[in-house]
């Protein structure tokens, strides 16, 4: 792989209009609760081509507009207050931005690939969020043009959507306006009225309910009462193009999309491996659906909390569960983040161990509410298809050390024509042969639950 030539840090100054001072937002606060347990930061890169002719110049006066027009990238926490840190929105300073200029025989392909890795360097990338801008960019520059940059951000100023809105300002033509959407300063303000606290405690009323029914679920009964033991993950990679095209056999039979099948066969998949039913396993929700949240650049997204009862019950049954189930974690996944801490405390002292939840399932696809299969032609997906999709999956594991912030999570990737899975679990508490088990329980769930209905 080629290396940079020459490497250029460029000051980038900017200001904006919007200042002020306020505690996290919760969604903030959730991210910070993360990052304190995994110890690490979390940010979110992505990979991208400038539009057409853009010189390094345009590219960083862009990125200068941007971060003036957007007050969570002029963020920096202050000192810790009682509640937790303060996030302060300043009017002015400098960024960094990185200019990488590769050797000139290097091949487009060699370009492509250094992109790439600094793509997924950048997802692991260092930022101290009471000293550096929550903002990075780094711009390749190859023959006189620039055929990709990559822009980073912490996670503690915006989600997957918020970054998406973010690439859409950066790429666009015009001079950016002025952002309508409530600011994070604004939202934090909000979250301390009276109506948005009721909001808060009806959450905390499923959640307790939920924590209450749920249990340690780990193979063999194996899971630890008393908490995690170390950091030392297995980290397993399935793709099973015959899983997801047995998805969409299913969701044309029952008429769904492939969200709720998917969460309904990986809750099957553990459900056998450990024989723990009810399952109760956390997902990720989005709070962009509440009335002025849509435009908010920001993490809007909070855990929540599915129960399943999967014993001696068939796919589609599971499945209509999971839609419901899934509906009721949306609504109940805003809240503030402290009062479930008090609440995990209350219940933990009351039975001896903590009130915590195994299982993550976390399904990242950008597509996963639009391909609805039941408007695909009944029989587009026949099961001579899957038999002939089998021997193409590959599984792959290795043992590593990393930042994690949990037990156990299975999460589900955008990858055209198959389905794409990564697991992360403990070692002390997942031998090999069963956490590898688990994984290809989930094609052979989803590739039976099609065949056989």
């Amino acid at each position: 792989m080629p290396e940079p030539s020459a490497a250029q840090k460029v000051l980038v100054p900017f200001s904006g209009e919007q200042t002020g001072t306020a505690p996290l937002t919760w969604g903030q606060r959730a991210v910070w609760q993360d990052m304190r347990t995994a110890g690490r930061s979390m940010c979110l890169a992505e990979v991208s081509r400038p539009p057409a002719g853009a010189t390094v110049e345009h590219i960083m006066a862009r990125f200068a507009d941007l971060i003036g027009r957007h007050p969570v990238l002029r963020t920096r926490l202050e000192d810790e207050a009682p509640g937790g840190p303060l996030q302060v929105v300043h009017g002015s300073g400098q960024a960094v931005a990185d200019v990488l200029t590769l050797p000139d025989d290097a091949t487009t392909e060699d370009v492509e690939q250094y992109a790439s890795s600094l793509h997924h360097a950048q997802e692991a990338a260092r930022i101290d969020p009471y000293r550096d801008w929550p903002v990075q960019l780094a711009v390749i520059r190859h023959r006189g043009s620039v055929p990709y940059r990559v822009f980073t951000v912490s996670r503690l100023v915006v989600d997957s959507i918020a970054l998406g809105m973010l690439r859409h300002d950066l790429n666009s033509a015009g001079p950016p306006g002025r952002s309508d959407a409530m600011s994070l300063l604004d939202l934090a303000r909000r979250e301390r009225t009276d109506p948005l606290r009721r909001v808060s405690d009806r959450a905390m009323r499923y959640w307790e309910r939920q924590l209450r029914s749920a249990h340690p679920q780990a193979f063999g009964g194996r899971g630890d009462p008393q908490g995690r033991a170390g950091h030392r993950y297995r980290y397993g990679v399935l793709s099973s193009p015959a899983a997801g095209l047995a998805m969409l056999a299913i969701g044309q039979r029952t008429g769904t999309d492939t969200a709720r099948v998917l969460h309904a066969v990986i809750a099957t998949a553990i459900a056998r491996a450990t024989g723990s039913s009810p399952l109760t396993t956390k997902i990720t929700v989005s709070n962009r659906f509440r009335p002025g949240y849509a435009q908010i650049i920001g993490p809007l997204s909070q855990d929540s909390v599915v129960t399943l009862d999967i014993a001696g019950a068939g796919i589609d049954a599971v499945i209509a569960q999971a839609g419901r189930a899934i509906l009721a974690a949306g609504v109940y996944g805003y809240y503030d983040p402290q009062q479930l801490d008090e609440v995990r405390a209350r219940i933990a002292t009351e039975r001896g161990y903590p009130a915590g939840i195994t299982w993550v399932i976390n399904d990242t696809r950008t597509a996963r509410l639009d391909d609805v299969a039941g408007t695909a032609s009944p029989g587009a997906v026949t099961k001579e298809q899957i038999a002939r999709k089998r021997p193409e999956t590959f599984l792959a594991w290795e043992e590593k050390t990393l930042g994690f912030a949990g037990p156990a999570q299975i999460s589900v990737f955008d990858h055209p024509g198959t389905l794409w899975a990564e697991a992360v679990l403990e070692t002390a508490l997942f031998p090999r042969e069963q956490a590898e088990a688990l994984l290809r329980g989930i094609e052979e769930v989803a590739v039976e639950a099609a065949v056989d209905g």
